[in-house]
């Protein structure tokens, strides 16, 4: 994983910068949204187990979804050459 992180994605970057700096805003965005949530439903007295059980399980979907329709060769073919 460090040798994915720390040598092909920066040799990537210069190509695909329009996608690298759009999935930090993206991110970014998420964690806010996750952040603000948290606060949200802890001021409702929902239980901290049960925020982070929906959270993962809506990452659990949304990575099965994401990785069952990418046919992008960006992902696989370049990234794990």
């Amino acid at each position: 994983m460090q040798i994915l992180i720390g040598y092909k994605i920066p040799q990537l970057a210069p190509k695909y910068k329009f996608v690298a700096s759009a999935t930090y805003i993206i991110l970014f965005t998420f964690l806010l949204a996750i952040y603000s949530t948290t606060i949200l439903l802890e001021g409702l007295k929902v239980a901290p187990q049960a925020i982070w059980l929906g959270y993962l399980f809506f990452h659990v979907v949304g990575m099965a979804l994401f990785f069952a329709n990418n046919t992008d060769e960006f992902c696989w073919e370049n990234l794990l050459k």
